[in-house]
C-alpha cells in the first residue's frame, strides 16, 4: 500500500511540476475550465460527474463488502432466515 502511495504521490509531483513549468499561470486546474461555454461542453461535465459519482458509489460498496467480510458481519439474507426459523 505505501510502494502505491509513493508511485502516486511521485507521477502527480512529476506532472505538475512538467504543467507549471511549460504553462506557468496560465495553466487551468481542470482542463474543460479554458473551454468555451457550449452544448458539448455540459453534456462532457455531465458525463464526467455521473462518472466520479458512479466511481465512488461502486468504490465504496467494494470497500463495505470487504469491511463486512473481515468482520464477519451476516449478510442481511443470513439475519431474515435465522428470525423466520426461530
Amino acid at each position: 500500500m505505501k510502494l502505491s502511495s509513493t508511485v502516486t504521490g511521485g507521477l502527480f509531483t512529476i506532472t505538475t511540476s512538467l504543467a507549471q513549468s511549460k504553462y506557468g499561470s496560465g495553466a487551468y486546474f481542470n482542463l474543460l475550465q479554458g473551454l468555451p461555454p457550449s452544448s458539448a461542453l455540459y453534456l462532457d461535465l455531465t458525463l464526467v460527474s455521473m462518472q466520479i459519482f458512479l466511481s465512488m458509489v461502486i468504490g465504496t460498496s467494494a470497500f463495505f463488502q470487504d469491511v463486512e467480510d473481515k468482520l464477519e458481519i451476516p449478510s442481511g439474507k443470513e439475519i431474515v432466515e435465522f428470525h423466520v426459523i426461530r
